[in-house]
């Protein structure tokens, strides 16, 4: 369950530096408005270290790489989650994949979606954590 609550007297004697998203299924959409309130209180351009879990992390890594709020329902809006189940052999090959690869599916779409939502912002899908700190994601929002 996803619970935010932020009071305007809190906001001006707390500078927040650290957001942190769980993992919340197909809730995770409702982040992009809780990052829009943030936005709006002027909260986000405090913000110095993010993290997550499952779509939490997604939402983390958006955030890191400078994504709005807007962006960020765009893009999960419009994605189709369902592409990302692309396994063969369904019964068999998940069980093979679960034993020697870790996971039911294969996720390479997976992957390309996440290269494309890295690349969009840094022009390298291959962006290491490294190289995401030293760039000044921020001011190229």
């Amino acid at each position: 369950m996803l619970f935010i609550s932020i009071s305007s007297s809190s906001i001006c004697q707390t500078q927040i530096e650290n957001l942190i998203f769980e993992g919340s299924g197909i809730q995770g959409i409702a982040y992009s408005g809780a990052i829009y309130e943030l936005e709006k209180a002027g909260i986000t351009v405090n913000i110095k270290k993010v993290g997550g879990t499952s779509d939490g992390a997604i939402t983390a890594l958006m955030v890191s790489l400078g994504y709005t709020s807007s962006e960020i329902y765009e893009i999960i809006s419009s994605t189709k989650f369902q592409s990302f189940n692309d396994g063969q052999f369904i019964f068999i090959g998940g069980i093979y994949r679960m034993n020697n690869r870790f996971g039911w599916y294969r996720i390479d779409s997976f992957n390309k979606w996440l290269e494309k939502i890295i690349s969009n912002k840094t022009h390298n899908a291959d962006m290491t954590f490294a190289e995401l700190k030293k760039m000044d994601l921020k001011a190229k929002k």
